[in-house]
């Protein structure tokens, strides 16, 4: 337990490691919600310039991320001996909305370095809840192998001040503060009675160096040169995709001050006519616009190649692919993903095992066999599914086994199999009286 001191101080240290974070995420926020330009603006730019730079913007990092996170769906969690789903899963997953609130756990975890969860003692069931790293930090005394934090702070913005969480083993102390870099005021203490500090991390990346970047960080110079190229293409469309015209020989009329009077002002509308033998017409070469376009697709294709995500799904240009080539274009997405299921996968059972323990299951945390089952998103169709299906269940696998693997949720493989053996059972009492068997069952059953 720590004193009210002792927390203040704790909560001090984690401010000012936040404050010192809070612009580099503040950057990969924006860059993962489309908002960054990137491109450099001369000082003395006209008000036209200004505006096609306001407009040069192609939005790459979020489709990029939207990609992969609508590939990630956590459907189950299971032991290696059960067919359904263990308790935790309608008990506490069900509970706390997450079937839709791990896309935002995983799109953070994409963002930022790390995202995070939250689990506590809640009303009726522990409480889970997400958060970006803006809103909590968390300190680790070894960040690469320790599985709890040693502490997390919450900071939440209420009104004129900010309202803190210091989130530790066995208690959570809250605090008030005027601004982010005040000194934080002690308001209280509530116990949680779990010996750890409760917060789970969510990284996409694991190297044994330093700590994770995140997804977005890799790829800001290739949405800077896609925003800079698609700049240069639309200055190029304003001003030089219209032909220059130039005219010689021509006297140059002179106002009543003396000053040269410009003869003619070019517009597609508008039609040069001069007077004089000497006088003579001609244009400049338009701007090839489509060097832009190549250009700007080029550095795309390169930014799906770091983030592993098939160029079509960004470009838009897919030509009529079967299963298999469709499968073997994203055949660098499906390892990637493969990669990030392994990441998060821990973390969720983490939660699971943790969320099981703070319900009062306290032999919970022993259990690592316990795994998380990912939805399968691979690009096949319909026909190679069922071909599939019906050479898995002619070696004698189960059905719910199959119907996992065809993509059925956990909530509807149970009824299906009631189904199935329904109609089992009516098509073995219909062959039965066929041949004549008497003595059936008030269930329709042979007896």
């Amino acid at each position: 337990m720590l004193t009210a001191d002792e927390a203040t101080d704790v909560a001090t240290a984690l401010l000012k490691t936040r404050n010192h974070e809070y612009e580099d995420l503040k950057r990969l926020h924006e860059y993962s919600e489309g908002e960054a330009v990137g491109v450099y603006m001369p000082r003395d730019a006209r008000e036209e310039y200004r505006w096609i730079a306001s407009q040069a913007r192609v939005n790459l990092i979020p489709k990029i991320i939207e990609e992969h996170t609508s590939s990630l769906s956590v459907e189950g969690y299971k032991s290696p001996d059960a067919s359904e789903n263990l308790p935790a899963w309608e008990d506490h997953w069900q509970v706390n909305r997450m079937d839709a609130r791990q896309i935002g756990v995983h799109r953070a975890a994409l963002e930022y370095p790390a995202s995070y969860v939250t689990i506590l003692p809640g009303d009726t069931a522990p409480a889970w809840t997400p958060y970006s790293p803006r809103d909590l930090t968390a300190v680790y005394d070894d960040a690469v192998n320790d599985e709890w934090p040693q502490y997390a702070l919450h900071v939440r913005k209420t009104g004129e001040t900010l309202a803190l969480r210091l989130i530790a083993p066995n208690e959570v102390i809250r605090f008030t503060a005027k601004n982010a870099d005040a000194t934080p005021v002690y308001v209280g203490t509530e116990r949680h009675n779990v010996p750890w500090c409760p917060v789970v991390r969510f990284a996409s990346e694991f190297n044994l160096d330093d700590s994770a970047d995140g997804l977005v960080s890799r790829l800001i110079e290739m949405q800077n040169q896609v925003n800079l190229t698609t700049l240069n293409g639309l200055v190029a469309q304003v001003f030089a995709a219209f032909p220059q015209k130039w005219v010689t020989g021509m006297d140059v009329p002179i106002d009543e001050s003396g000053r040269p009077v410009e003869p003619f002002k070019a517009a597609v509308n508008r039609l040069w006519m001069g007077e004089g033998e000497a006088t003579r017409f001609g244009q400049f070469e338009a701007a090839d616009l489509k060097q832009y376009l190549d250009f700007r697709e080029d550095t795309i294709r390169l930014a799906c190649t770091i983030a592993n995500v098939p160029p079509h799904t960004v470009l838009g240009a897919l030509t009529n692919l079967g299963a298999e080539a469709m499968a073997a274009a994203e055949m660098s997405k499906t390892r990637y993903e493969n990669v990030l299921r392994l990441l998060f996968g821990e973390s969720w059972e983490q939660c699971f095992r943790l969320s099981r323990y703070v319900a009062g299951d306290k032999a919970a945390m022993d259990d690592t066999a316990a795994e998380v089952v990912w939805g399968d998103t691979s690009a096949r169709s319909w026909s190679q599914d069922v071909d599939a299906a019906t050479k898995l269940r002619s070696i004698g696998l189960p059905m719910s086994y199959i119907a996992e693997k065809l993509g059925e949720s956990p909530q509807q493989i149970p009824q299906l199999l009631e189904d199935i053996e329904a109609e089992q059972t009516v098509v073995a009492v219909n062959q039965a009286r066929a041949f004549g068997v008497t003595g059936l069952t008030a269930d329709e059953a042979v007896a």
